[in-house]
């Protein structure tokens, strides 16, 4: 399945993928065929991962199809992303809120203020990065209150490290990436961090 996503694809390859994506009964069988129809793109695989996004019982493919449909199209897919932020998986939600940020810049402030008060470590983590691409006194206020409050020390550190940012910079390097931005800990290849 992901070797299918590194060569040109026929409809009927796209096809192929779009039912191990869908059907597999291996939870990384079915992301990893997620993975790949974000690379070759097209009308089936944004199809695809709409509807693994929306209702795969694995939390991981969910997260893999987030990716995806941010790598397609995330404006066209800023629904599906506005409403996986909302999902009981952590990878689910984080994957919603990097997008969210990378279309809507420090418009998503309110997603990012929102993810520092969420339960998972990892969210914060990555809200409290983000947050450095904000030019904000309420983002700086937030990430202030977050370095000194925080329970997990790596959430204290990334809220600090954010407060040092220049957010321009920080915006301009950040939105160049499609989904390929990993933290230190989490493998590149799943996107399931290594705790």
């Amino acid at each position: 399945a992901l070797a299918r996503g590194d060569h040109e694809s026929s409809a009927r390859v796209v096809e192929a993928l779009v039912t191990v994506a869908r059907t597999d009964g291996d939870d990384d069988v079915r992301q990893f065929a997620v993975e790949s129809l974000g690379k070759l793109g097209g009308d089936r695989a944004a199809e695809a991962a709409r509807a693994v996004a929306r209702s795969d019982d694995d939390p991981w493919v969910r997260a893999e199809a987030v990716v995806t449909l941010d790598r397609l199209d995330r404006e066209a897919h800023a629904d599906e992303l506005w409403t996986a932020v909302e999902d009981d998986h952590h990878a689910v939600r984080r994957n919603a809120m990097i997008a969210l940020f990378k279309l809507r810049g420090e418009d998503a402030v309110d997603v990012l203020l929102a993810g520092l008060s969420d339960p998972s470590e990892r969210v914060r983590e990555w809200a409290a990065h983000m947050l450095g691409g904000v030019d904000d006194d309420g983002a700086r206020e937030a990430l202030t209150a977050c370095a000194g409050s925080d329970d997990s020390e790596i959430v204290r550190i990334t809220a600090t490290n954010a407060l040092a940012a220049d957010p321009d910079r920080f915006r301009r390097r950040f939105s160049g990436a499609d989904g390929e931005v990993t933290l230190p800990g989490e493998d590149l290849l799943n996107r399931t961090p290594d705790l």
